[in-house]
């Protein structure tokens, strides 16, 4: 092989590919192989690799036998065939099938440029010089084109077209009758993942059993799938990423295998008839030539460095994919800035006859919006990787996927703090945001009362980030205990669980996402051991209702006001009708905490409104009349990925309210809830 010949700026790609890719692909192709060998004895079925993917696959199927001590049969043999070849190629059996697709192909392309890329003639103009575009510069139309429909239905500037498919058609059924010589199954090899190809042989030549051998599976709503019995996915069957089998993660960016194995060469797109009567692909020549030329591609060389030394034992080879399943799911799911980047060269060209191509990522210096270029980008989470600092980009990651956290129980990890009680235990409840988690331990430790321990609840959250963000932080480690709750229990267990795990004569709530003024602690505690302040079981301060959004580069202060101007000391009455305090600005007492029994864990919001509820039917509370806390909304953008449960959460607190209002009334009549 020719895996010396790297060049060394891509030494990264090759190293993946060796050692990430490698072990993935051996694993594949020993199940590939078992599953031809299988076709082949059981149904006698003719062997096919479909071209362009199908030639590397081949290729990597021979070097990782040979590694075993095993060779390819003779009569495994090539199909040069793209889908549009296959188009192309049934035509005369089933025109309407075919041209579907080239409806699809087309659909929005000058009908020019449609004619030629179908006739296999299109070159570059002189305004252009090149025989490949940008997805930008390609020749489209504002107006949708049904080619399809035209060839259909015999439009009179279509006959050179219909005469071309009579052509290919009848070239293409010759070739396909010498390769299967009076088989009647056939198995199709091809990286996946709906099997278009597969489909459309299925249909057209009903007379042969047309199975499918596939990477993977993998469908959209709408897509036919009435072929898919004699299809299998080796690796995976799934339509969405599904964080329990970390085959899908491939879902998320497919072309990366597609990539991997397809040659740098032409789609084959039209047959000819030689002058010695043989058929043959008009491109298979270029093909072989760039097969032998890996070197062109590093993440390939480096899998064929791999599968020369692969494990010969198969136990072996399945144990090293398994390892190697948790390093790729975690780069296509979660990748860092630098594993975007590795790929940020890579482009995708768009085939069935077309010639432009379209970027895998998006340079963020482009000169468009972040917005613009994660809405373009074909692998959306290595975009979020380059458009975001490390403080958000997993939290962002992780929604596209909702990838849970599931363990089974709680744990309590070991914190530095060993002083005497403290005064005040500060709760905060996390999950998966750094950026927002390192402002609440600023806060915190920006107080200029001091005796006090922060409770760091990690809700389910990763806890390597959470321990990272509070090691990074540049505050007094000494007075934080981080709680692990392993998996999402909610915001109110999360309040529970902290307050349980910490001694303090008074608690507080601070959740990641607000901040105080300096002072807040100070003006409160002073408050509540003030003689005056002993007659309350708690005190709220004003607070400042701030809007904010959050942005690649950070987060952005829009404005602040106050969150309520027209507000004094709460009343049971009041509370009745709204929660009319900011959680952030209420400092209470251990003991009355104790004698209302805590948050309601079964509320997954208005947990606080209905602790205020209890609380104020047993204990007044006092009330400082200077905005020392901040109630933070992300209400401007970008709602869904970080907007606090009273922006983004309408829908749940739409729904509690009427059943905490109603708990209220029952209340109120004196009966037992």
């Amino acid at each position: 092989m020719t895996s010396n010949m790297i060049n060394t700026k891509d030494t990264a790609k090759y190293r993946f590919g060796k050692e990430v890719l490698g072990p993935v692909i051996a694993q594949y192709l020993q199940d590939l192989y078992q599953s031809c060998l299988y076709y082949e004895r059981e149904h006698r079925a003719k062997i096919l690799f479909m071209t362009r993917a199908g030639l590397r696959i081949h290729q990597a199927l021979g070097v990782y036998l040979s590694r075993i001590g095993l060779s390819i049969p003779e009569d495994w043999e090539f199909l040069w065939a793209s889908r549009m070849m296959i188009a192309k190629g049934i035509w005369s059996r089933n025109p309407r099938l075919s041209c579907d697709l080239f409806n699809d192909a087309f659909s929005y392309t000058k009908l020019e440029t449609a004619r030629q890329c179908l006739l296999g003639i299109f070159e570059p103009t002189k305004e252009t010089h090149a025989a490949t575009f940008d997805a930008a510069d390609w020749h489209w139309t504002a107006e949708r084109l049904h080619l399809g429909d035209m060839i259909y239905n015999h439009a009179p500037n279509t006959k050179d077209m219909t005469e071309y498919l009579k052509k290919q058609s009848q070239l293409f059924q010759e070739k396909l009758e010498g390769l299967l010589t009076g088989r009647k199954n056939a198995v199709l090899v091809d990286t996946g993942w709906v099997g278009t190809s597969q489909r459309m042989l299925h249909k057209a030549i009903p007379e042969i059993t047309w199975w499918g051998l596939y990477f993977g599976l993998s469908g959209s709503d709408g897509d036919d799938r009435s072929h898919w019995p004699w299809a299998k996915g080796l690796v995976f069957q799934a339509d969405k990423v599904d964080p329990e089998k970390p085959e899908t993660s491939v879902i998320s960016h497919r072309h990366l295998i597609e990539d991997l194995f397809e040659t740098l060469a032409p789609s084959v797109e039209s047959y000819t008839r030689k002058s010695d009567g043989t058929i043959s692909a008009d491109v298979e020549a270029q093909n072989l030539r760039a097969l032998e030329d890996d070197s062109r591609s590093p993440l390939y060389s480096g899998v064929l460095a791999y599968l020369e030394a692969a494990p010969a034992n198969p136990f072996a080879v399945t144990m090293a994919a398994k390892a190697a399943w948790k390093r790729l799911s975690q780069f296509l799911l979660m990748p860092t800035r630098q594993d975007a980047e590795m790929l940020l060269d890579q482009r995708r060209s768009a085939d069935l006859g077309r010639r432009f191509t379209v970027s895998v990522l998006i340079p963020p210096d482009n000169g468009e919006t972040y917005k613009e270029r994660l809405n373009k980008a074909i692998w959306q989470a290595g975009q979020v990787a380059l458009e975001y600092d490390e403080d958000i980009a997993a939290s962002v990651q992780r929604k596209l996927f909702d990838l849970p956290y599931t363990v089974p129980k709680p744990k309590v990890l070991p914190g530095l703090y060993s002083s005497p009680i403290p005064t005040v235990a500060v709760i905060t409840r996390t999950m998966d945001r750094p950026l927002f988690l390192r402002r609440a331990l600023q806060s915190v430790s920006c107080q200029s009362f001091k005796d006090y321990i922060h409770v760091v609840v990690c809700d389910g959250g990763d806890i390597e980030f959470v321990k990272k963000t509070i090691a990074d932080a540049n505050i007094d480690h000494s007075k934080i205990k981080l709680v692990d709750c392993i998996e999402n229990r909610g915001m109110e267990a999360a309040s529970n669980l902290g307050i349980a795990n910490s001694e303090s004569e008074f608690v507080i709530i601070h959740d990641d996402d607000d901040t105080w003024e300096p002072d807040f602690l100070t003006e409160t505690v002073v408050f509540l051991n003030s003689k005056a302040g002993q007659q309350y079981g708690g005190v709220i301060t004003q607070a400042l209702h701030v809007s904010e959004s959050v942005h690649p580069d950070g987060i952005h202060i829009h404005g602040a006001r106050l969150y309520r101007d027209d507000f004094f000391a709460p009343t049971l009455d009041d509370m009745t009708k709204s929660n009319t305090f900011a959680p952030i600005s209420f400092l209470f007492r251990r003991t009355a905490y104790d004698k209302v029994g805590g948050f309601n864990e079964k509320f997954p919001v208005l947990g606080d409104w209905d602790f205020n509820l209890k609380f104020l039917s047993s204990f007044d509370i006092g009330y400082i009349k200077k905005p020392l806390a901040n109630y933070h909304h992300r209400d401007v953008q970008d709602v869904e990925l970080f907007g606090n449960t009273v922006v983004a959460g309408i829908d749940k607190h739409v729904e509690y309210t009427p059943i905490l209002r109603n708990k209220i009334a029952r209340r109120s009549r004196g009966r037992n809830v």
